[in-house]
This record gives C-alpha cells, sequence and structure tokens, in this order.
C-alpha cells in the first residue's frame, strides 16, 4: 500500500498470545505519531488485553494510553481502562 503523506512519522505493534500457564491471555498494541491537517502531529496508541473471555482496551476515547517505544531497545506501555478501573503495564 502506497501511504504517502498518511504515512505515520513513528509507528509501533506488537500482538503475542503464547503466556506459559495462560492459554486464555492474548495482548496487542499498536500506535504513533502520525501527521494533521495543516501540519500538525498526533500521538496516539492503544493497549488491549483479552483475557478469560473478557476484552480490556486503554486508548485515548475510552480510558489513558501512554507509550514510549526507544529503537532496538524496551517498550514501555501503560493503560489505564474505564471498564472497572483496570490498569496494566506491558
Amino acid at each position: 500500500k502506497n501511504w504517502g503523506a498518511a504515512l505515520p512519522s513513528k509507528w509501533y505493534w506488537t500482538q503475542c498470545n503464547s503466556f506459559p500457564g495462560y492459554s486464555q491471555l492474548s495482548v496487542t498494541a499498536g500506535g504513533g505519531v502520525r501527521g494533521l491537517p495543516l501540519g500538525g502531529k498526533e500521538s496516539l496508541g492503544m493497549v488491549c488485553v483479552h483475557y478469560n473471555h473478557v476484552f480490556y482496551e486503554a486508548t485515548p476515547w475510552t480510558g489513558e494510553m501512554q507509550w514510549d517505544v526507544t529503537p532496538w531497545g524496551s517498550w514501555q506501555l501503560r493503560g489505564k481502562s474505564l471498564y472497572g478501573n483496570v490498569k496494566f503495564e506491558v
């Protein structure tokens, strides 16, 4: 796909559903920095956890989400969901 100017200047994506002892656990996270009309930029992201048939999400529109991803280093993803005040750090 040719994203053109819509390609984010920074982005990340991860998904894992292989956790020893936790067969009903899946973690997905993604986000980045995208351009806005008139030259602005927006940082956004999401962390989603699916555990024992319950879906928890931390996104800017349903709770809180913060991220810090360094090249070839650590990924720190923090979220707080409005659904039952669930907090998680990946």
